[in-house]
């Protein structure tokens, strides 16, 4: 499968006792993070490489970064979550 064939998604870090989506109602999921000591979208932004690049590098980018956070899971609960994206995304999971 090529590049242009891919599914397009897009895909946020969590943490799996967040009751909120972070697509569909970020104010409240980003309460409960910073209220839970959580502060993903800070270590998002110290961890992910994102200078000049493309949106779809950054994107690229971001998801390597949230995977890696899954993968190490220094909270115990890290989750990605997902959701299809619009036809007309530039972003590719």
């Amino acid at each position: 499968m090529n590049e242009n064939e891919r599914k397009v998604v897009d895909c946020l870090l969590s943490t799996s006792d967040n009751p909120y989506n972070p697509f569909d109602d970020f104010i409240n999921w980003y309460r409960f993070d910073i209220a839970k000591g959580y502060n993903t979208c800070a270590y998002m932004a110290r961890v992910c490489e994102s200078t000049d690049l493309s949106n779809r590098e950054e994107r690229a980018a971001y998801n390597k970064a949230a995977e890696e956070a899954v993968a190490l899971n220094l909270t115990g609960n890290r989750i990605l979550v997902y959701r299809e994206a619009s036809p007309d995304s530039e972003y590719v999971s």
